[in-house]
């Protein structure tokens, strides 16, 4: 009987044990950082104080002063797999802002953002820009800056440039920004009024 005892016993103190360390083993709570990379924030031409002239064809000139260039991170914190856990992965996805304004309602404010994001395959680098905080287009950076993708023609001052196209909103948006690597934004088309480069 002696030993029934010891063996329930046993039983009991040994699924104590094991109920007791559902944590063990547990990861602990990460706080990552994904910065721009040198050569992607290189890619972006404007310091955050550069004056930014367009002409439209209505004759309306948009001259757009630099306000500032804003470092943050976009924070993302989810749960660890097990939620016996407890605790959290954190994620920081660095950005870099930069607002640029206007006197001209027509063309009054351009925000643009650079942006590491968590993607899938791999951490990507977007930019995004808001016209007049309200027509949003944006672009991953791979095929912002590759060539092969310019297939657009602007003309300023007489001299074709080699653009890459960026729909803004949805399929059916007539807004577009027109960029080259190396004039930055040349055209803003925001549907039947079109911005030049001056």
């Amino acid at each position: 009987m002696k030993t029934i005892y010891l063996s329930v016993l046993l039983l009991l103190i040994l699924f104590w044990q094991s109920c007791g360390k559902e944590t063990d083993g547990c990861p602990p709570s990460t706080n990552d950082f994904y910065n721009l990379t040198d050569e992607e924030k290189s890619k972006i031409l404007y310091t955050g104080s550069d004056t930014l002239v367009f002409i439209s064809n209505q004759g309306d000139t948009a001259t757009l002063i630099g306000q500032s260039k804003k470092q943050t991170y976009k924070n993302i914190t989810l749960p660890l797999g097990n939620p016996d856990c407890g605790g959290t992965n954190s994620k920081n996805y660095e950005q870099i802002k930069y607002d640029f304004t206007s006197s001209n309602t027509k063309l009054s404010e351009i925000n643009l953002l650079i942006r590491r994001d968590d993607d899938e395959y791999q951490y990507s680098c977007y930019y995004d820009w808001l016209l007049n905080k309200q027509n949003k287009v944006g672009v991953d950076a791979l095929a912002l800056n590759d060539t092969n993708y310019y297939n657009d023609i602007v003309v300023l001052k007489s001299i074709p440039i080699k653009c890459f196209r960026i729909r803004g909103g949805g399929a059916d948006s007539t807004t577009y920004i027109f960029y080259n690597n190396k004039l930055g934004v040349v055209k803003i088309a925001l549907n039947e009024l079109v911005y030049l480069k001056k």
